[in-house]
């Protein structure tokens, strides 16, 4: 069993279940926020005193999807698809937020690819003279010489 401080709610209370062995385990656990996934060796810190184990992260709220491609019939043209997703999660998001989530996200990192067909025009660069030592030789004084 997992204990919880404060607000925080174990998800899946059944994590961490032990056979009644009459051992006992006792940890502390580091929770922060996150996104995706963090590999335990980006999860170590130079600060941490020896005996930590930095563990593997995931931050998904989805459990599983499972997905179909189905005919789809507008009006009269039958020659449509239509995506059917089934979304379970862990229960920190319902369902239509996640799919709503991730869809945002594509959004933002395909927004990327918009543009990419157009030529990026370079700022034109201000004209500089070049000069070569000799030239600036020849426009030198005589007393910097």
């Amino acid at each position: 069993h997992i204990a919880t401080l404060g607000s925080m709610e174990s998800i899946r209370p059944d994590t961490g279940k032990q056979e009644e062995t009459g051992a006992v385990l006792s940890l502390e656990a580091l929770v922060e926020p996150g996104r995706g996934y963090v590999s335990a060796e980006k999860n170590k810190r130079p600060d941490q005193p020896i005996g930590v184990i930095p563990m593997d992260s995931i931050f998904t709220p989805v459990e599983r999807v499972n997905y179909k491609v189905e005919n789809a019939r507008v009006g009269g043209v039958t020659d449509y698809d239509r995506l059917v997703l089934e979304v379970w999660t862990f229960g920190t998001m319902r369902p239509k937020e996640a799919v709503s989530s991730a869809a945002g996200m594509m959004t933002d990192l395909l927004r990327l690819f918009i543009n990419l067909s157009q030529e990026e025009e370079a700022p034109e660069a201000e004209a500089q003279p070049v000069q070569d030592k000799h030239e600036r030789v020849m426009e030198m004084t005589i007393e910097e010489l």
